[in-house]
């Protein structure tokens, strides 16, 4: 398994964050280990590179953030993820999309709770199925651990490497929809060209039949 990179990354309040890092190539995405004061857990950046055509952008400046590791592959319950973020002793829930054009134009006063708060820290787990919306004071410290983040990760060099291999990946995939599809749609066309060749030789033979002259052959 790959080492994870340690940084130290500065919230925009001023907070130290001891992190450690490590990219995933395949998937595209990157997990960050955090901890800091009354923080600590685990947070995955998913660059996001397919549009709402489902066209493959590696430039789409939009970002998931996951609170917690997956827990099993291709799982896509939130609840299901592991080592979640507590902030002031809220453990998150949710997978917020954030636009890095937006992050960019509004450095700091975009993250205000009453911008982001309901998008950003959804609700906040206490037990069972029990949620509820996360404190005013949860979603400002969780909003500066995220920006944080997210400034870090847009600084490097390698996230765009990261972003062309999610790309690459969803092409794959995309392309082995699409096939799929393709034999699918052949494989009905041929069906309704023998149903329709069926119907074609019935209704000749009923043709025929009308054609026969009663009277004269009786």
């Amino acid at each position: 398994m790959p080492t994870m990179e340690k940084a130290e990354l500065r919230t925009p309040r001023g907070e130290i964050l001891h992190a450690a890092y490590q990219d995933d190539s395949q998937d595209g995405t990157t997990t960050y280990r955090i901890s800091g004061q009354d923080v600590r857990g685990v947070f995955v950046i998913d660059p996001q590179v397919v549009d709402h055509r489902f066209r493959v952008d590696p430039d789409l400046q939009l970002v998931r953030i996951y609170y917690g590791q997956d827990a099993r592959q291709g799982s896509a319950a939130n609840r299901d993820r592991l080592e979640k973020p507590i902030v002031d002793g809220c453990e998150l829930e949710g997978a917020p999309l954030i636009s890095l054009d937006w992050l960019r134009r509004y450095p700091l006063s975009g993250w205000t709770p009453a911008a982001v708060a309901n998008s950003l820290i959804e609700k906040h787990y206490r037990g069972g199925t029990d949620y509820e919306v996360a404190p005013v004071g949860v979603t400002d410290h969780a909003a500066d651990v995220v920006e944080a983040l997210l400034r870090h990760w847009c600084a490097r060099p390698e996230s765009y490497a990261l972003r062309l291999h999610k790309a690459q990946t969803m092409s794959r995939r995309r392309k082995s929809t699409l096939h799929t599809n393709m034999r699918a749609a052949v494989d009905q066309f041929a069906e309704a060209r023998s149903d329709l060749l069926a119907l074609e030789l019935e209704i000749a033979a009923v043709n025929a039949f009308d054609s026969v002259d009663l009277v004269a052959s009786w």
